[in-house]
């Protein structure tokens, strides 16, 4: 697997159907690459939260190599409110991503995902 979501193999996006409601796809938009995850879980221990969720793993800022957009500004359940920096628009629709840096390209989508996930625990 290289910076590209085009690179990441087909059971690597199945395996990301299981932390989502629906089925995860690729998207490419002004130049960048994504997946959609429907419905993406949030569990915690008030019980669990979906949100439609877009990972790019070739983020153009090094210091944040790997985002999550997500469909909404989603709080934490016990951490501080996130640092909503980071906005795009994809498929007609606009998309928040909060600071939650190191989470690197070099390991499978599902770590990449539930890395960025641990900012709304």
């Amino acid at each position: 697997m290289n910076a590209h979501t085009g690179s990441f193999t087909d059971l690597q996006l199945l395996q990301l159907q299981r932390l989502c409601n629906g089925t995860p796809r690729r998207i490419q938009e002004g130049g960048r690459d994504y997946i959609l995850l429907p419905g993406l879980r949030f569990a915690g221990a008030s019980g669990s939260r979906a949100c439609d969720a877009l990972l790019e793993t070739n983020h153009r800022n090094g210091t944040y190599p790997t985002r999550l957009y997500l469909a909404a500004k989603l709080q934490p359940l016990t951490k501080q409110t996130p640092n909503w920096h980071d906005e795009t628009f994809v498929e007609a629709r606009m998309w928040y991503s909060c600071s939650w840096k190191d989470v690197t390209r070099e390991q499978p989508l599902v770590a990449i995902v539930t890395a960025h996930m641990e900012a709304f625990e």
